[in-house]
């Protein structure tokens, strides 16, 4: 019987010793407690050297954690006191002098607070991109309160993860474990700095592995823990009980707020090649096959005849010139490993392909008509432009009253057409888009029912319409016309 199992047996035991009496009322619940073991030496050392384990770890874990607060200036309307008070329309056409909104737009300070961990002596941290998101100042305290700015070595949007780096050498810091060898129901535990309060240690166990349906980055295979992570805890460590990283803490699923039991962290095997690339390149770099693929449910295993049970990921469409292509991959194709790893659904092959190598021979294991087949394909580097179109302060303009920048293809229309997703990312207050109701985040999808699929349509279109405008945009999934005159 080895460790582990003394305390599950010990903590039930010992439950029942406090919740039903003995043999008289005078001794204490604490004498009883004792008396019991006493009695129970084996149990006694186990839970001892639990007890022991859990405050090593803290102790020695704690100095490579740190607590992260970002700073960044963003522009906000001024509100005239007349306006808010009273709404006169008064001082619309009699008083132009009182309207805040005639004066440029105050900048106003926000402030983001997280932690992070350190990977390296030479002061290299990882953390959450949401920590350090858009911020004009990193500031890194670390254990022993000293404080260093820091410098953004990279952060990816699509996993949530960044690296950061402060000045100096001999810093403690932490080895990472497999989170792969992670099972369900060991022991984990988060550290962090929740709601500012000062480094906090929680203990759990890790609830679920491959959560990757939650909706929070592009790419999920989240680890579910109940130990407590809170608001501050977002870019800590989740270590094992053998004190390494097996995880990042990233988000709770929550009604209220705050913790609930759900709490969600980034394995440390997926945020370490993310951190490699970041680290290497500045940006991660992104393998490319070219498919469309879908969850294996088990009715289509059963419309497909093949044996209940069958994991892997449904290939749909197969892209134009493509990896998957040129591999002889074709629709209705069931991916069931991929570089000899099981593949249990789409999101898992969608990780794992984004990750892997490019221009080298990839062995897949697939299901075609019922048979099994063994391919192999060489991946490409995906290519996400980053292309960007800045206003030119011209609010009175479509073109200059916001910025936008070209995204990863989509295909779209009965044609089939692969076009460039166009997506807001700034919209100047007052001005043409802002009045017809354009916020940042919305996917222009065409003007005047003219497609758009890049940002050189984009303004020969708006060159050959006149205002009004009729623009279709993509706003969290659903689809509205807005009118810009």
């Amino acid at each position: 019987m080895n460790h582990k199992h003394f305390v599950l047996i010990g903590l039930t035991l010992l439950s029942g010793v406090i919740l039903s009496p003995l043999q008289a009322n005078q001794y204490s619940a604490t004498q009883k407690v004792q008396s019991f073991l006493d009695k129970n030496p084996i149990l006694n050392q186990a839970l001892t050297q639990q007890n022991t384990q859990f405050s090593v770890i803290a102790r020695e874990a704690f100095p490579a954690v740190v607590n992260i607060s970002s700073k960044r200036k963003v522009k906000i309307n001024r509100i005239s006191p007349f306006e808010f008070f009273f709404g006169d329309p008064f001082f619309d056409h009699y008083a132009p002098e009182f309207r805040e909104n005639n004066r440029p737009p105050l900048e106003k300070e926000e402030k983001s607070l997280g932690s992070g961990f350190l990977v390296s002596q030479d002061g290299y941290i990882y953390t959450n991109y949401h920590v350090i998101r858009d911020a004009d100042e990193i500031i890194v305290s670390t254990h022993n309160d000293r404080e260093y700015k820091a410098t953004l070595i990279g952060a990816d949007k699509k996993t949530d993860v960044a690296v950061i780096k402060i000045n100096g050498n001999k810093f403690p810091y932490l080895e990472f474990g497999d989170s792969d060898s992670l099972e369900i129901g060991e022991w984990v535990f988060a550290l962090g700095n929740p709601f500012s309060i000062g480094s906090t240690f929680t203990v759990g166990v890790v609830s679920a592995k491959g959560r990757n349906k939650v909706g929070i980055t592009d790419y999920e295979d989240f680890i579910q823990t109940d130990a407590a992570i809170n608001p501050g805890n977002s870019g800590g460590p989740l270590l094992n009980s053998s004190g390494e990283v097996i995880g990042m803490n990233t988000a709770i699923l929550t009604r209220s707020g705050g913790y609930q039991g759900i709490g969600l962290a980034i394995p440390m095997n997926f945020v370490a090649q993310i951190a490699h690339s970041l680290r290497k390149y500045g940006e991660v770099r992104r393998a490319f096959l070219g498919v469309f693929i879908q969850d294996l449910t088990p009715k289509y295993t059963k419309a497909f005849g093949i044996k209940a049970g069958t994991k892997g990921a449904l290939i749909s469409e197969i892209s134009e010139n493509s990896p998957a292509g040129k591999a002889k991959l074709e629709p209705g194709d069931i991916v069931t490993a991929f570089d000899g790893k099981p593949i249990k659904n789409a999101a898992e092959l969608r990780n794992t392909v984004a990750l892997s190598a490019v221009e080298t021979d990839i062995p897949l294991e697939i299901i075609r008509k019922g048979s099994k087949q063994k391919l192999f394909v060489q991946l490409k580097l995906k290519n996400e432009p980053k292309k960007q179109m800045i206003a030119k302060q011209s609010p009175n303009t479509l073109e200059g009253s916001m910025t936008i920048e070209e995204g990863e293809g989509q295909t779209r229309g009965y044609r089939r057409q692969t076009l460039k997703e166009i997506r807001v990312t700034r919209v100047i207050p007052d001005g043409l888009a802002d009045r017809a109701g354009i916020k940042k985040g919305d996917v222009i999808v065409s003007i005047n029912n003219a497609p758009i699929g890049s940002i050189k349509t984009f303004r020969q279109l708006v060159k050959r319409f006149k205002p009004p405008y009729a623009i279709l945009i993509k706003r969290k999934n659903t689809h509205y016309f807005v009118l810009a005159e």
